[in-house]
C-alpha cells in the first residue's frame, strides 16, 4: 500500500506504508491512523527529529549487497548483459526520509501543513 503525502507548498510524495509507518511513528503520529497531519506548529520539532534519525542512519555501515533474484522466466539477468552487475543495496532509511524531510522544510518555510490520507 502507499501512503500520499500532500502540502500546498510541494508536490505529493508517494512513499510505501512500511516506510511512512517508520518516519510517522518515530515522529510520533499514529500510524493506527489511516489519516493524520503534521501542523506548521509540530514542524520545527519534526524536522529535527528526523534530520537526527536521519545522521544516526548515515553513520552506520552500510548493509550488505543483496544477491539479485533471478528472473520469473529463470533466465540470469546478469548473463543477458555484456558486463557483470553489482548485487542490489538495500535502500537506506535515510534515502527514503529525504524526501519527507525536504517536504517538511519547504512546508514550514511556506506556512503549510502536511496531511496523508485526505
Amino acid at each position: 500500500m502507499i501512503f500520499t503525502f500532500h502540502s500546498q507548498a510541494a508536490g505529493n510524495l508517494l512513499m510505501f506504508r512500511s516506510d511512512a509507518e517508520n518516519v510517522l511513528s518515530l515522529l510520533g503520529k499514529d500510524i493506527r491512523q489511516s489519516k493524520g497531519v503534521i501542523s506548521v506548529d509540530e514542524m520545527p520539532a519534526a524536522i529535527a527529529t528526523l534530520q537526527a534519525a536521519i545522521r544516526q542512519d548515515q553513520a552506520r555501515p552500510p548493509a550488505a549487497p543483496q544477491p539479485r533474484a533471478p528472473q520469473a522466466d529463470g533466465k540470469d539477468e546478469a548473463a543477458d548483459q555484456d558486463t557483470a552487475t553489482e548485487p542490489e543495496r538495500p535502500v537506506a532509511f535515510y534515502q527514503r526520509a529525504q524526501p519527507l524531510l525536504e517536504m517538511m522544510q519547504l512546508s514550514l518555510r511556506e506556512d503549510k501543513a502536511i496531511t496523508w490520507g485526505v
